[in-house]
């Protein structure tokens, strides 16, 4: 008897309206092969007696973006992760829309960029006079109920100090995060839901938003984090990846 055990198990939802993915919105190549991976309702994706060690998945749909996750497998730990499914300019939008397009000058090569739209309703504030480094547990203040803020990835605006985190429960006034924070941060600091765009290979990131909106553009590789007020219609900008000097 052919025993089967899951591996992994991905949540995948659209990027642009929040809703989880229906069975036929993408395909998948695992390794560079075709699968089918089997399709739990709410969007999940589940893949099934997976060979132990790294794996690269790429997801492609006619109305999103490709999308690269990179998991490990091994000592029967299930892996588990939240991925959003960017639009396309082929998306079917249904209403008037704001793009930003964002070119990253190569200095090496382009990494990628976290963006984070800002919108009151969405964003958590730090309430503690501080949160050290190290810490995985914060005290924050929102508006609306936790049902409002998504268990996902949070950025993390706080000047020369901005990180990506990721959030992974919500009580009350308490954000449980799934890894430490790597820095300080005082009250006041905003956590705001936020998409990590791969660039194309001609460095440029395409975003699309459904009204105009002030965004956070925060770039790992770099350590910069820039704001940018959205315009109608069409945005253009260029972000450098220099390393900043310590």
């Amino acid at each position: 008897m052919i025993r089967l055990q899951a591996s992994a198990v991905l949540a995948v939802r659209d990027g642009y309206s929040g809703r989880p993915i229906v069975a036929s919105t993408v395909q998948c190549f695992l390794d560079g092969q075709r699968v089918l991976p089997q399709y739990r309702q709410g969007g999940y994706l589940v893949f099934l007696n997976l060979t132990e060690g790294p794996h690269e998945l790429l997801l492609r749909g006619g109305y999103y973006q490709d999308e690269w996750i990179h998991f490990k497998t091994g000592g029967n730990l299930l892996v588990e992760c939240d991925v959003t499914l960017k639009p396309s300019a082929s998306y079917p939008f249904r209403q008037e829309i704001t793009q930003l397009a964002v070119r990253l000058e190569e200095q090496d090569a382009p990494g990628d960029l976290w963006i984070a739209p800002q919108k009151v309703a969405w964003e958590l504030r730090l309430s503690q006079d501080e949160a050290p480094a190290g810490s995985q547990a914060l005290k924050v203040f929102y508006r609306g109920g936790p049902e409002g803020h998504p268990r996902s990835s949070y950025l993390i605006c706080d000047k020369n100090k901005s990180e990506v985190v990721v959030l992974t429960s919500l009580d009350e006034e308490r954000a449980q995060l799934e890894a430490p924070l790597s820095h300080s941060h005082r009250r006041g600091a905003i956590l705001l839901p936020a998409q990590c765009y791969h660039p194309n290979e001609k460095g440029w990131v395409q975003a699309f938003f459904q009204e105009l909106e002030q965004v956070y553009l925060f770039q790992p590789k770099s350590k910069k984090c820039n704001s940018f007020s959205l315009q109608k219609g069409y945005n253009e900008i260029t972000l450098s990846n220099a390393q900043k000097k310590e």
